[in-house]
């Protein structure tokens, strides 16, 4: 299914009416902040940083906190830390937020953690939950940074409901179509820390050319370059 999604615009596994549609536009990451944090939670056992686009990201090198803290006191760091990162952010709205661990039941359309372009040994962490990160927005923020990006959105997910997987999240509007976001483009967009300015592009192309009846899953050009 996924040769036939590449090469003839078969359905993606997942969702039925999932499709690759090829933007165009070259893809971009910040995923060299990954790198970093980890690099740094190494050695102190976490890290904190904010990312272009006002996401909140916290990297935790699990046995390095354990050692220098216990895990008891490990976990009190972890949590003052995220308050801390939050705070200095400065999210407003509703706030979501996606994180590695415990992920086994991820969106199938996800990279694996084994591709993301960091060390080996930082891939089998994530996949052993020995490393972990998370990455955090906030509904005012990311819609005020699509309107930087030159995107019409709205935030439609009620305060205080779930996130199902289907259910609109965000609408984008454009050229007399609409495309609403749903729960795996807001977990790309967090986890692969994805470029927003490059993203609202490929949205844009999307809603150039239509795709009406289909759930689009925009692909953008060389982004096979940015995975191991």
């Amino acid at each position: 299914m996924a040769a036939e999604a590449l090469d003839v615009n078969g359905p993606l596994p997942g969702p039925d009416k999932a499709r690759l549609i090829e933007t165009g536009v070259p893809y971009a990451s910040h995923l060299s902040a990954l790198r970093d944090a980890f690099a740094y939670a190494h050695r102190e056992g976490l890290k904190t940083m904010r990312v272009p686009g006002q996401r909140a990201l916290l990297a935790l090198d699990i046995p390095a906190a354990g050692n220098r803290w216990g895990l008891q006191e490990a976990t009190r760091q972890f949590h003052a830390a995220y308050t801390a990162l939050l705070r200095r952010t400065r999210l407003t709205g509703q706030q979501i937020c996606f994180g590695s661990g415990d992920n086994t039941a991820r969106n199938t359309l996800a990279p694996p953690w084994g591709i993301y372009p960091l060390q080996p040994a930082e891939c089998a962490g994530l996949i052993a939950d020995v490393l972990v990160f998370t990455v955090t927005m906030s509904s005012h923020n990311f819609v005020e940074e699509l309107h930087k990006a030159g995107l019409n959105a709205e935030w439609v997910l009620a305060e205080g409901a779930d996130m199902a997987p289907l259910r609109p999240i965000v609408a984008i509007y454009g050229h007399g179509r609409r495309v609403v976001m749903a729960h795996a483009e807001v977990e790309r967009l967090l986890l692969e820390l994805t470029d927003l300015g490059t993203w609202a592009r490929g949205v844009e192309r999307l809603l150039q050319m239509g795709v009406a009846g289909w759930q689009p899953w925009p692909y953008f050009t060389d982004e096979h370059k940015i995975w191991a």
